[in-house]
């Protein structure tokens, strides 16, 4: 089996809200935003004609008494939702969420800190890449 050439999108430049697909895999990491008490967007993006078997957590990086949300959304539609209890656990990805995305999806997901203070919060996206 020849080996397939891996493009210039292989490197990692940093977090963003884009998705990144190389041959068979994709991904998306948010890097480490504050969210406070309003409804933030973590990641942002519309899938091409694949089909993409993805696997979402989130983070929270601080140890606080603080409720985060995370929320999925896809074409507009809020699918899960993930709650990062009261980041008692430090550092501790949440139970994964595993979604299959359709063809030209648009996908949305958002950071929401019930309590008051702006609290640390990451999420990542990995898939596989079926045509």
């Amino acid at each position: 089996m020849a080996k397939e050439a891996i493009g210039s999108n292989a490197t990692f430049t940093g977090p963003q809200q884009g998705l990144t697909v190389i041959g068979d895999y994709a991904y998306a990491y948010s890097g480490v935003l504050g969210i406070d008490t309003t409804e933030t967007t973590m990641l942002e993006f519309t899938t091409g004609s694949e089909i993409i078997v993805a696997e979402f957590n989130f983070t929270v990086t601080e140890r606080t008494g603080d409720q985060l949300f995370g929320n999925i959304y896809m074409n507009g539609l809020k699918l899960a939702t993930s709650w990062s209890g009261l980041s008692t656990n430090n550092g501790e990805p949440s139970y994964p969420i595993k979604l299959i995305i359709p063809p030209l999806t648009t996908i949305k997901v958002t950071g929401d800190n019930i309590t008051a203070a702006t609290r640390e919060f990451a999420v990542t996206m990995i898939g596989k890449v079926y045509e």
